[in-house]
């Protein structure tokens, strides 16, 4: 991701910087991230309830995002119209007009995350739907309690962060097979 740097399109550096939001705001879903608004900022942290959550009726969890000093970059260049990160959604849009934008948003940065997968000939093209799960991936190799993942994620059930996160590969498997020896 960090070829992405060099790349000076007006649309691949928007789509690159939501990439980038998503992935610091602990792998947020698009949805939630054009929701989060100024307001959402309560000191160093983004606090705020699921989209999804808040649609099913639920009680949703709240979910709290440290405002690391990459994030707060983004949200510097990209805030607009009191929304984090310049979102068009308004007050009063039904939700097929919400739904649409969002399908249509995430299309289009997508379309720009391929562009620029093929310009820096990547072996795997990017994708927004990536931001989640590296999340999760990373913090599992950084030695991060898959409940603890879950609660940052704001997932209910920590099977649902497993199916998230990648597999750890073959290097830290060996290197965790030490541990299977080690009451001897």
């Amino acid at each position: 991701m960090s070829q992405f740097d060099g790349y000076s399109g007006k649309t691949g550096e928007v789509a690159k910087d939501f990439w980038w939001f998503t992935y610091y705001a602990n792998g947020l879903n698009p949805c939630d991230a054009l929701h989060l608004k100024e307001e959402h900022i309560q000191g160093d942290c983004i606090s705020f309830i699921r989209q999804k959550a808040g649609k099913k009726n639920k009680s949703g969890k709240l979910i709290l995002i440290d405002l690391c000093p990459d994030l707060r970059a983004i949200i510097e260049r990209r805030k607009a119209n009191g929304y984090l990160f310049g979102s068009d959604l308004r007050q009063g849009m039904s939700a097929i007009e919400e739904t649409e934008y969002i399908r249509t948003f995430r299309k289009s940065k997508n379309d720009s995350l391929w562009r620029i997968s093929k310009l820096f000939t990547l072996r795997f093209p990017i994708n927004l739907s990536m931001a989640g799960p590296l999340f999760a991936t990373s913090m599992k190799l950084g030695g991060v309690s898959n409940e603890q993942t879950a609660d940052e994620m704001g997932h209910s059930h920590s099977w649902t962060t497993n199916g998230y996160q990648g597999s750890i590969g073959n290097r830290q498997t060996k290197n965790n097979a030490v541990h299977l020896t080690a009451f001897r």
